[in-house]
């Protein structure tokens, strides 16, 4: 996991808000996750992608008691990952980008159906299938051409998903874990890549979360004096704050001095207490709660603030 963070790191994205490039990385995690349904789930088992045809634009609930629901439909042909059957409606990234922005209506009392945005004939990649092979370049290039920088709708991206974004998250990243540990050998074969490309587009979200996290708290840290700080610079000079190699570096550096001990428990003390002021605020623990769900899907290890619980949603 740490090399697909590397490689988040090494790549310059310069002049890239910090929400378009987490927007970027989250749709695109999404769009390959409707990728890994196709290749190993029947169509009426589907979740990602799959949106009312008619929602209530208040609730963004589908009005019908007995709903109909449009799936991604594209230009696509591909090979489930079991069996000989093709799908040759797939989506690709531009696609699926113009599927989950939304719905249009003609009067405000209208229902919310079709695409708000479309993505379909506007160059992104180029070949759309180039993403399998590099995710940052794809969360670049959605930047550069303005497609799927927003953040898609939690109903379009996820069944009756309606509007709250931490339920949406949730149950995407139940999807996936689902379908990654209930694929046979053959089918763990086929889909290897993917899934890979997926935890790089979940390492690039959560990252992105890190250094917004980040950029309030290293001010207040700075403030206090507490030094040495483990920052790691990331794309487009952006700062990454780690505690744990903080707390490694105030021991190191203080090792062998006199009171050396304690000086280095007293900076440690008050890193924690300036860490524990700003997650008190409610902005700063929403961000840090939302950043961790992320991360349990990723693999990566919850190092600030506690594991979220993932039936409190």
């Amino acid at each position: 996991m740490r090399a697909h963070l590397f490689v988040f790191v090494l790549l310059s994205l310069l002049g890239v808000s910090l929400a378009e490039l987490r927007h970027a990385y989250e749709n695109i995690a999404f769009f390959l996750g409707y990728r890994a349904e196709l290749l190993l789930k029947p169509e009426d088992e589907r979740i990602i992608g799959v949106k009312c045809a008619g929602a209530d634009p208040s609730t963004l609930k589908c009005r019908e008691l007995n709903p109909k629901y449009t799936h991604c439909k594209g230009s696509v042909v591909v090979k489930k990952a079991y069996g000989d059957e093709k799908i040759t409606d797939a989506c690709n990234l531009r696609e699926f980008l113009s599927h989950i922005s939304g719905g249009k209506q003609q009067l405000k009392t209208d229902p919310l159906s079709g695409e708000a945005k479309n993505y379909r004939e506007q160059y992104v990649l180029g070949d759309e299938d180039a993403l399998y092979a590099d995710v940052d370049y794809a969360a670049k290039q959605m930047g550069t051409s303005k497609a799927g920088f927003k953040p898609g709708e939690n109903w379009c991206k996820i069944k009756d998903g309606e509007g709250n974004y931490e339920t949406t998250a949730t149950r995407f990243g139940q999807r996936l874990v689902d379908m990654k540990n209930g694929r046979t050998p053959e089918q763990v074969k086929k889909t290897e890549i993917l899934f890979q490309r997926i935890d790089e587009a979940l390492v690039g979200l959560v990252t992105d979360r890190e250094c917004d996290i980040s950029r309030h708290l290293i001010p207040e840290l700075e403030k206090k004096k507490i030094t040495p700080l483990a920052i790691e610079v990331v794309s487009g000079n952006r700062k990454n704050f780690n505690e744990a190699d903080t707390i490694h570096a105030i021991e190191s550096t203080w090792a062998g001095k006199p009171d050396g001990e304690n000086i280095a428990k007293k900076l440690v003390a008050e890193m924690k207490a300036v860490i524990k002021a700003y997650f008190a605020t409610g902005d700063a623990a929403n961000h840090l709660r939302i950043k961790d769900r992320w991360a349990v899907f990723t693999g990566q290890p919850v190092v600030q603030g506690c594991s979220p619980r993932m039936d409190s949603v």
